[in-house]
């Protein structure tokens, strides 16, 4: 059939041999018979994409970790592929403990309803989140946020109303720098802020007594506020690979 007008079979599948000739043959068929076969979207997660669900199951699995939820109080949906928060997740009332870490959650910013209010601990890991809103501020109860590997410029204004929060990553993002009134966090006990481009720290810093941990290596920090020895509880500071020339009065 060669040097022929032929329209179909194409001639490169005639070239992949008579196994697939057949198959394409009975599939042509079918679909004149039958109608064309569904169209059956796929879900790509884990790691690096590398697994792969028909969209049905996936969503069958998703309902079914918050139908779990809705009895422990915890969700778990890291390396889920996910491109936004499932909005099952506001009716769970009572939920405490939500992980979300290695998901795709880039094309707009995490958008948190109220009735998440019992929420303490939230994990946005290696999210790919540009930018949080608002609506973060609403999580009253928070008291652990990992922000940790995004590109997270700048934290929005509601930011400190967690007030109840005592571990906070922001490591591995685009910080140029931290709000005035971050001291207003004033249950904070460990805060970790490497590798971001932050070249100062507020002076609110020294509100924050109860601060046992603060880490901002790898950042261009050129100077300490004198108020970083009022801290009295901290145990542990990790300044690695800053521009700072010189230690306030009365530390070292």
């Amino acid at each position: 059939v060669f040097n022929n007008p032929l329209e179909y079979p194409p001639y490169e599948l005639i070239n992949e041999g008579m196994d697939q000739l057949q198959w394409a043959l009975r599939r042509k068929y079918l679909e004149a018979v039958h109608g064309p076969s569904p169209v059956m979207n796929a879900h790509f997660y884990g790691i690096a994409d590398e697994k792969i669900d028909l969209e049905p199951e996936f969503n069958d699995r998703i309902q079914q970790a918050v139908d779990k939820a809705a009895m422990t109080n915890e969700l778990v949906l890291q390396q889920q592929g996910l491109f936004e928060l499932p909005p099952a997740i506001n009716e769970l009332t009572e939920l405490e403990i939500l992980k979300l870490s290695a998901n795709h959650l880039n094309s707009a910013p995490p958008h948190f309803e109220e009735t998440l209010q019992s929420l303490q601990v939230l994990w946005l890991k290696n999210c790919e989140v540009q930018e949080l809103d608002n609506s973060i501020g609403v999580l009253h109860h928070l008291k652990h946020l990992d922000l940790e590997d995004n590109h997270i410029s700048a934290l929005p204004e509601h930011f400190v109303r967690l007030r109840k929060l005592e571990t906070l990553n922001l490591s591995k993002n685009k910080l140029f720098d931290l709000p005035d009134d971050l001291g207003k966090l004033t249950a904070l006990k460990e805060l970790y802020v490497d590798i971001n481009r932050l070249d100062l720290l507020p002076e609110s810093v020294s509100s924050l007594r109860h601060l046992e941990i603060l880490s901002a290596c790898m950042n261009s920090i050129y100077e300490l506020p004198e108020c970083i020895t009022e801290l009295v509880h901290l145990t542990s500071l990790n300044l690695d690979a800053n521009e700072i020339h010189r230690l306030p009065i009365g530390m070292g």
